[in-house]
């Protein structure tokens, strides 16, 4: 029997971790406003966005002696 990718345990912290969000902008929405909560994803993305540009570029390297 085949089993889907949800049912994989080494799933589980990835689903848990993905909730957060979610349920972080709903508890400011609800006790604050609900631009507290369009505020927190704009800081979330800016977060992201420069984690991914303080990443080193790996164009030119060769990643099989890292």
């Amino acid at each position: 029997m085949r089993q889907g990718r949800a049912a994989d345990p080494c799933r589980l912290p990835a689903c848990r971790r993905r909730t957060a969000a979610p349920l972080i902008v709903t508890a400011l929405a609800e006790n604050y406003s609900p631009a507290a909560g369009g505020w927190f994803m704009s800081a979330m993305a800016l977060l992201s966005l420069a984690c991914v540009l303080a990443l080193p570029e790996t164009r030119d390297r060769d990643l099989d002696h890292v």
